[in-house]
């Protein structure tokens, strides 16, 4: 029997392909969504880094290829005094601003003591405390003098590291924390169960040196930057942090190096190389950083993120933020 055509019923039967077409796409996108979630990507293990022995570093005309990162075992002397005279006076006694549960997500201080009483308490190994400031060297850049400076200045060349560039395109914090027991995964109200510095990148490059103890460095290419859902700092300060949830597994697909700095090594990072620290369980670490500004590098390295972190930049350079 023939349905009469009338605008009702054709309006009727319109409508019930349209709910049968769109049932069909929400049940094909439901299925591509489901092998979506079943395909995993492929773990990768960590990438080599170069290693440049000492021996290589300080010979004549030898220049590292500053590109990439790389390590140099054993490039500092072991009896490095950093330890005792960070508490001694007049250097202990320095006020600074420090995090006093470095557990938490927070990336602007919120504690102040002297360096003094917060390098003890870290050294007890029962603070969570984490310090990371640059003015010891800012007050006191005759502390210069204790280190090594002429196998720094071999990995960076000449210009860079002198303690009257210091505050305007040289800054050296010293960081400092003592690691517990955990995977470094979320611990609950929003802290993690041992301190960390959690991934981010700057416009400098870095010369770290493990004066005591051992850290591990998870190092990402300013190229992977698409990965990381990057976030200019909240704080005004110039560098830009990852917006991925530390524990997120896809972190094990990027092309990555995975460092152990111990006691004496040192470690070369280029502008805007993207960097997570982790404090090992059981270790007090104590490393030096030589912030120095590569100019060209900064701008060629990663050209948006230079742009977007200028007014920031700009502010540091000035004095306005500093940490």
């Amino acid at each position: 029997m023939m349905i009469p055509t009338t605008p009702m019923t054709t309006l009727i039967l319109t409508m019930r392909r349209r709910s049968v077409v769109g049932a069909r796409r929400r049940r094909r996108k439901k299925r591509t969504r489901r092998r979506r979630k079943k395909k995993k990507k492929k773990k990768k293990k960590p990438m080599e880094m170069e290693v440049i022995p000492v021996e290589s570093l300080m010979r004549e005309g030898f220049a590292p290829d500053l590109s990439r990162p790389f390590r140099i075992p054993g490039l500092m002397p072991t009896d490095l005094r950093m330890v005792d005279l960070i508490r001694e006076k007049p250097y202990g006694d320095l006020v600074i601003d420090y995090f006093t549960d470095a557990r938490q997500v927070n990336t602007v201080p919120d504690g102040k003591a002297s360096i003094r009483e917060i390098a003890t308490n870290i050294s007890q190994g029962n603070s969570y405390a984490k310090f990371g400031s640059e003015m010891l060297f800012r007050e006191h850049p005759e502390l210069l003098s204790h280190l090594p400076l002429d196998r720094v200045k071999k990995v960076t060349g000449e210009g860079y590291i002198d303690a009257s560039l210091i505050g305007d395109f040289l800054t050296i914090p010293v960081f400092m924390a003592h690691g517990h027991e955990g995977d470094g995964a979320d611990g609950g109200e929003g802290g993690r169960a041992t301190p960390r510095t959690d991934l981010h990148c700057e416009p400098i490059a870095n010369v770290v040196i493990q004066v005591s103890g051992s850290k591990l460095w998870t190092l990402y290419p300013s190229e992977s930057s698409r990965f990381l859902r990057p976030k200019i700092s909240p704080d005004g300060r110039a560098y830009v942090f990852s917006a991925r949830d530390p524990a997120d597994e896809d972190l094990q697909t990027i092309d990555r190096y995975s460092v152990v700095l111990n006691k004496g090594d040192a470690m070369f990072l280029p502008s805007w190389t993207w960097h997570r620290v982790d404090y090992l369980p059981g270790i007090t670490a104590l490393s030096v950083s030589f912030f120095h500004v590569r100019i060209k590098d900064m701008f060629t390295n990663n050209p948006i993120f230079a742009l977007a972190t200028f007014p920031n930049m700009m502010k540091e350079f000035f004095g306005i933020k500093m940490q």
